[in-house]
Formats: structure tokens, sequence, C-alpha cells
């Protein structure tokens, strides 16, 4: 009788007997493979829903406090911004990548007189609102006359004469200047606020001009045609308060025959006359 056929067992490193690998290492490839695949397709998925598709996309653009700015200009530096595209195909209309503070910048940029804008976006619309600059006064050097505001920057070009009732600073100063730019810091713009309240208030004559001078030193050319020197880092009442007192106790009518009155020695007040009349 034959014997039996043995069959051949290979053994592992522990005597025990060896699976086939070749079956489960393809069954766990291709689950790997299942997995990514599906894993793939539902980030694509997601990935269109969000940023391809017009489900979160911006349709409208309201603008809101205009006074004197196009309300179309500031429209158009919007829809510069918002037709442009992120990697060349996702919109800068997806809410998810709206650029608000590019935006912002831009019509900033584009429009000097606009001071602050908030932007606000939902979903499919965006506001905007803006707060014009306002007007303080007129800053001139030499011929070139600027509206500035209430933190010195100026904003728009202004007539060189605009009359007494608003403040008028003439710079002397050798500082290259656009519109946009700061010309005046806090100090000054205080310093012009005060003058031009309490003379307005207090006196019979006004201001045609404060003058800036090269050296930053401070004069008010009044509207009688003779100068007020100032001390800027002084108490400008105290100053004024003098003033008074000079023009009516010792000036009284001469006041016409001025060429300057000197406030800048505390309690001690020098003035010229234009001709020596004892």
């Amino acid at each position: 009788m034959p014997s039996p056929k043995k069959r051949r067992v290979i053994v592992g490193k522990y005597g025990r007997p060896k699976k086939k690998k070749s079956i489960r290492i393809k069954f766990r490839f291709t689950r790997k493979f299942f997995y990514l695949t599906a894993l793939l397709a539902i980030a694509g998925g997601i990935f269109y829903f969000l940023f391809i598709s017009d489900n979160f996309e911006i349709k409208e653009v309201n603008i809101s406090g205009l006074k004197t700015i196009s309300e179309e200009n500031v429209q158009s530096t919007a829809d510069a911004i918002l037709r442009e595209e992120r990697f060349g195909f996702i919109k800068a209309t997806n809410y998810f990548i709206f650029p608000k503070d590019k935006l912002r910048a831009a019509i900033l940029i584009s429009h000097p007189k606009i001071e602050g804008i908030d932007i606000q976006s939902t979903r499919e619309k965006v506001e905007i609102s803006i707060t014009e600059r306002k007007t303080l006064g007129v800053w001139c050097k030499e011929n070139d006359c600027f509206y500035f505001d209430k933190a010195g920057v100026i904003f728009e070009n202004a007539p060189k004469s605009v009359g007494s009732l608003v403040i008028s600073i003439s710079d002397e100063r050798d500082i290259d200047v656009n519109i946009g730019s700061i010309v005046l810091d806090e100090q000054q713009v205080d310093l012009a606020e005060t003058v031009h309240g309490l003379i307005g208030r207090n006196f019979s004559f006004g201001i045609r001009t404060i003058v800036i001078a090269p050296d930053g030193e401070v004069e008010v050319l009044t509207s009688e045609n003779w100068r007020l020197l100032l001390e800027k880092d002084d108490d400008i009442e105290y100053q004024l308060s003098n003033l008074k007192y000079v023009l009516d106790e010792e000036i009284k009518a001469r006041r016409g025959e001025l060429e300057y009155v000197d406030l800048r020695l505390g309690n001690k007040v020098y003035y010229k006359y234009l001709k020596n009349i004892d």
C-alpha cells in the first residue's frame, strides 16, 4: 500500500506555519486605495461646494456714508478688487477668501478724502460704510493749497483764499507732501484751532493766516496786517489775555500802526510800530 503523500508546510520563525501574504497584502492595498479615493472625492466635493460653486459667492455690494465722494468711483475700486482670482480659479467674491483688508486699503489709497471704512460681509452681500474727512481748514505751501482735517491730513485741493471764517495755515517749512500726507501734528492742529477760536470770540480783528516759519515758530497775520508772534509751547489763552490787556491799555487807537506784537516772553509783551512815533 503506497504511503500517503506528505504536504509541504512552510514553517515560520517560531515553528508555526507561514501564511500566504500575497492575497492579504493585495486586499490591504485595495482597501487603502478605496479609502484614499473616497477621501479625495469627499474633500474635492467639499472644496468645490465651498470655493468653486456659487453657494458662497458674494453677489451684492452696498456702499453707505458718502456725502461728497462719487459712489460710482468707490464702486469701481471695489469691483476691480472683487474681479481678482486666487490661484487662478477661485474668485475673490468667495465668502471664505474675501479680501476685506485689501479692499479697505485700495479704497483708502484711491480716495484720500475717506477717513475710515467699516466692511461687513455675509454669505452673499458686502456692506461698506464710509466716513468722510471733515474739513478743519486750508493748508498752503507757496501756491499749493489743500483742505486738511482734525488729524492734520491734506485730502483735497483748495482755493488759496477762503476768508477768515476758515482756519488758514501758510507753511514755510521745507517738506515734501502729497494728497493724503499728514502735514500737521496734533500740537499744531490744536494750536491753530485754539488761536482761531479765541481771537474770533474775543477780538474785533480776524486772522488772515497762521504762518509756520521754517524753524517751526508760529506767527499770526491779522486782518489788520500786523503780525502776532506766539510761543507754541506755552499757554495760548494766557498769551492772548496779555495781548488783550496791551491792546486795550497801551496801544489803544494806534493799533493800525502796529508792525507786530511779540507774546513769546511770558508776561512781558513787546510790540513795534511801523513808524517810530512818540
